[in-house]
């Protein structure tokens, strides 16, 4: 299996990154409170052969850095690194996984590309 592995600079943050998979058919993973990347490994196996899918972490979790500021992180930062990750995918069209917490930042992604 391919494994890209990145750090993504996004705002005052390092992010880490990794995509897992070669299809043209992207799903990023987004967690919920207090999960990080690592918490997707059975999701990656189970979808890896139909899907690159990329599992990052935010900020105040897992291997992400604080490069500035105070460690707090709000919801519109949040949404800009979720961006930010989507972006990296370099593909037009992505497949959201979200678990808790993510799925309220998916529903905000969404429709903030709709609006």
């Amino acid at each position: 299996m391919k494994k890209v592995s990145k750090e993504l600079a996004i705002g005052r943050f390092s992010i880490p990154y990794r995509a897992y998979g070669e299809s043209g058919k992207v799903v990023v993973c987004v967690n919920g409170s207090q999960q990080t990347m690592s918490s997707w490994r059975s999701f990656v196996s189970a979808f890896v052969d139909e899907f690159t899918v990329v599992v990052f972490d935010f900020p105040a979790h897992g291997r992400a850095k604080t490069l500035s500021g105070p460690p707090p992180i709000n919801i519109d930062e949040q949404i800009e690194v979720l961006l930010g990750v989507v972006k990296a995918t370099n593909c037009h069209r992505i497949n959201l996984a979200c678990a808790s917490w993510g799925s309220l930042l998916g529903v905000l992604l969404s429709a903030w590309r709709i609006c």
